[in-house]
């Protein structure tokens, strides 16, 4: 198994070298911000064909931010998810053609553009034999590298994809689509772990745990508590006063590493119709789950830093740093696992 990766993973190395050569086309298509916080793609997409962007929906998410506003339950919903597959795994679950549904479905979060990111987790923690236990990715759209993922489905048949365009506000959109997706054709599964591509998971602790958990719902993670919104314009994670008027975002698990039991997230599911996203997509989370009365329950073992002397004792640890980085660490971690 592993060597059949290693020759898979030479292929798309190799991929990824003509990617860097390309230079410019790697980066995320640009926004420019305007003073009344709205996004436009225009002096960009302008040379872009209709059949390259997938469809007219894919930037209206980047393009207008909205304040959060939230459905009376006499209103119609107030949010459909616009967007098709452009890949979808095969025999990940029941519904999928697989024999069953997966006791933990991993679903990792990941930039198109992270081709090096999901090869070095293919060839460490989420190289799993065990059949209880399935590994998807969750991408956007790119225009420049949509025959280099066909490609990568090909090998791998783990991709979800969706023909939203690819960019840091539309990650939101991406976390729906892997609630929609894993919802649908996982009815069976009893934890949904999601994560970042730059996480390390400790795979074996999390099958330990939980198998012996009694059954009874559960949203865990890295739990924030008063956290405040970012009011300065020149931050990432600007918020205007319009968008979110309250002085602090309702508890919420940080969006890297979290999981979940199925039932909770089939509520989830439901209760993005009712609440229009927010570029930020761990507070989105934590709104539609306070609004739905799920309690989060902070767990530490769900590190939000990089620490590899701990990783017996945590579900993940996050930022590795690079894909090189990733790799060597875990050769020195299958010594003693």
């Amino acid at each position: 198994m592993f060597l059949r990766c290693s020759v898979k993973n030479i292929v798309l190395l190799c991929v990824l070298v003509i990617l860097l050569i390309l230079g410019s086309l790697m980066t995320d298509i640009p926004m420019e911000k305007r003073s009344d916080n709205t996004y436009h793609l225009d002096s960009y997409t302008s040379n872009i064909s209709s059949s390259t962007v997938r469809n007219n929906h894919s930037t209206n998410f980047s393009v207008v931010r909205k304040s959060i506003t939230v459905k009376n339950l006499n209103q119609k919903d107030l949010y459909s998810h616009p967007y098709k597959y452009i890949n979808t795994p095969s025999k990940t679950c029941n519904h999928k053609g697989s024999k069953t549904d997966p006791f933990l479905l991993i679903i990792i979060k990941s930039n198109v553009r992270n081709m090096d990111n999901r090869i070095a987790i293919r060839s460490t923690w989420g190289n799993i034999s065990d059949p209880s236990v399935r590994v998807v990715f969750l991408l956007g759209f790119s225009p420049f590298l949509e025959k280099f993922i066909r490609m990568e489905q090909s090998m791998y048949d783990d991709i979800i994809q969706e023909d939203f365009l690819d960019n840091y506000n539309n990650n939101t959109l991406k976390t729906i689509m892997g609630y929609n997706w894993s919802v649908n054709n996982c009815k069976n599964t009893k934890y949904l772990f999601f994560v970042d591509d730059d996480y390390l998971v400790n795979v074996r602790l999390l099958l330990d745990v939980f198998r012996k958990r009694l059954p009874s719902s559960i949203f865990t993670g890295c739990v924030w508590y008063n956290a405040k919104p970012n009011r300065n314009v020149r931050r990432k994670w600007y918020v205007s006063i319009k968008e979110y008027p309250d002085k602090h975002w309702p508890p919420y698990a940080t969006g890297g590493s979290i999981l979940m039991t199925y039932d909770y997230a089939n509520k989830m599911k439901e209760g993005f119709k009712s609440i229009k996203p927010l570029y930020i997509d761990d507070v989105y989370l934590g709104i539609v789950a306070k609004k739905l009365n799920i309690p989060l329950t902070n767990d530490g073992r769900f590190h939000p830093y990089y620490n590899l002397g701990r990783i017996h004792q945590m579900y993940s640890i996050h930022n590795f740093q690079s894909p090189n980085k990733l790799v060597e660490d875990w050769k020195k971690l299958r010594k003693v696992f």
